[in-house]
């Protein structure tokens, strides 16, 4: 049985759906809503992908059959992609994956969770990972790393030749074999 979040989510994608393309969307029928609902479990994406994974999958399908449910999370990755290079929406989408992995840390970890257990966001999104963002918006989350974002240092890319000074500069002398000495570890042999 679907969960109500699915349930709502899969009749505001057919609604909407309905209203941009009225001949390529099913009715809005339980039985309906209960297909779409299980398969839109599949996948877990910001709210805001859904309207324009339809006007995707609208401008770019070319046939007369229906819309099912995979097709509109075919066209959901496809707007993840271009999500993923665009410099705001970046931002959501890491939001949205942090509030997501710390709720699966809390359901997996139960009593001894912590936050230090999640995996961090990157470091790129500015994002607190020592906040919980348990009822927090994934806009919130995002601007707010947004804005800490723009005030850390940027990362600095080393040349190649830069890059292999600062190495050889960290090696430890004493911990190289001298030019005769075997680096080979022994053999066992019988």
């Amino acid at each position: 049985m679907p969960q109500a979040e699915n349930m709502r989510l899969a009749s505001q994608i057919i609604a909407y759906g309905s209203a941009a393309a009225p001949s390529k969307f099913p009715k809005d029928d339980p039985i309906v809503l209960n297909v779409w609902a299980d398969v839109l479990e599949t996948i877990n994406v910001p709210e805001d992908v859904w309207p324009e994974a339809i006007r995707y999958w609208a401008a770019t399908t070319h046939t007369d059959t229906m819309a099912g449910p995979w097709d509109i999370i075919h066209a959901a990755k496809q707007v993840i992609k271009q999500w993923e290079r665009d410099e705001s929406k970046k931002y959501i989408l890491e939001a949205h994956r942090w509030k997501h992995r710390v709720a699966r840390a809390k359901r997996n970890y139960g009593p001894e969770f912590e936050m230090h257990k999640v995996v961090p966001p990157p470091h790129w999104t500015g994002i607190d990972a020592t906040q919980d963002p348990d009822g927090l918006d994934v806009v919130e989350i995002a601007r707010a790393g947004w804005h800490r974002a723009q005030q850390q240092p940027p990362e600095v890319e080393m040349q190649p030749e830069e890059f292999f000074a600062r190495l050889k500069r960290n090696i430890d002398k004493n911990r190289l074999p001298e030019p005769g000495e075997d680096t080979q570890p022994p053999q066992n042999t019988p």
